[in-house]
């Protein structure tokens, strides 16, 4: 197996090498946290994650955390560790690798140094102050049951629960009952941020897809494990605050990242679902950019654009074009125009 250590760009590390957390010393799960532009001070998930670790000494023992950096300009060395209570592995990348890379290089880590589990994070998660406890508390009862994949909590924006989802026969999707705690094996969606992915089981679907290196690679993840077989245990007692950014503001970025989530979207249906799962979708496309229309132009032509391209541009021309197009904004951040920030 190769090195991550050296698939990795300009990597930098605020870590000496001896000092690496190594699992079989104690903890099995890995946490990774994906940091775009935000100072990890101004981190709702660092502040909360810092607080569960500080409220509870012994969950160092069970837990170790790696910061991977998607921004333009890294943390400089000293500065990245400082003010939390829990030693943090640092690694800055290259080139925006979006979501999928930094959980493809947080697998490759685990592997190496033992580690079971690997609880995704983003900067935008409020934790709770059980919340490790609890997750570890699952993972350890679900350790022997290889057929969970994975452990999913409810995640809210507001009052609103944005995740877990049970996929339908014709695309549709449906919350659990509330509290809801226990195994599912249908295909859900279950939102990255908060989750606890077996390593194995990732391993065994080949890791995240670079081809959604940010919007959609949870839904491509739960895809690929239900394709297996694999199921989830629904944490549904566990309730998590989470800012979708996708949903918010209507600036230069915003529309970025909608036009990124239109190209990601398209390309995942084209490729995984079946052919009434994608006129359901042209469907649905059509409601929602003559909904828009008034409240939302931008977003509306866009609808309208990429609707038009299903019915006009051959599948393997809009993949291509697709892939060429997530390959120039990884490499924007190279040449210092920042991309999308992770969701």
């Amino acid at each position: 197996m190769a090195n991550p250590d050296d698939q990795l760009v300009a990597c930098e590390s605020s870590v000496a090498e001896d000092a690496r957390p190594i699992a079989s010393r104690g903890p099995k799960i890995l946490i990774v946290l994906v940091r775009y532009q935000t100072p990890l001070q101004d981190s709702q998930t660092m502040r909360t994650l810092g607080a569960c670790l500080a409220a509870d000494t012994e969950l160092g023992q069970h837990f170790s955390t790696l910061v991977w950096d998607n921004s333009p300009v890294g943390i400089p060395t000293g500065l990245s560790v400082s003010g939390f209570p829990m030693a943090i592995e640092y690694r800055h990348s290259g080139e925006n690798a979006g979501v999928a890379g930094a959980y493809n290089y947080a697998m490759e880590l685990a592997e190496q140094r033992g580690f079971s589990w690997l609880l995704l994070l983003d900067q935008d998660t409020t934790l709770s102050p059980g919340f490790l406890a609890a997750m570890h508390g699952h993972a350890s009862r679900l350790e022997k049951d290889k057929r969970i994949a994975a452990i999913a909590p409810t995640m809210l924006m507001g009052n609103l629960p944005v995740s877990p989802k049970i996929m339908s026969r014709w695309g549709g999707a449906k919350d659990p009952s509330p509290g809801f705690e226990g195994p599912v094996f249908k295909e859900l969606i279950i939102m990255n941020s908060g989750m606890l992915l077996r390593v194995a089981a990732l391993r065994r679907i080949g890791g995240y897809s670079m081809d959604f290196w940010l919007d959609f690679s949870d839904r491509y993840v739960c895809h690929m494990l239900a394709k297996q077989k694999y199921g989830a245990w629904l944490a549904g007692e566990q309730r998590l605050q989470h800012e979708v950014s996708i949903m918010s503001g209507e600036g230069t970025t915003s529309m970025e990242r909608y036009e990124n989530l239109m190209g990601a979207q398209d390309a995942y249906f084209s490729q995984y679902k079946s052919f009434l799962r994608n006129v359901v979708f042209c469907q649905r496309l059509l409601r929602i950019a003559l909904r828009e229309r008034k409240i939302r132009p931008e977003r509306s032509r866009l609808l309208f654009t990429h609707l038009v391209r299903r019915f006009t541009v051959p599948k393997r021309r809009r993949l291509e074009e697709w892939r060429r197009t997530v390959s120039a904004r990884r490499k924007a951040t190279v040449s210092g125009t920042p991309g999308s920030a992770p969701s």
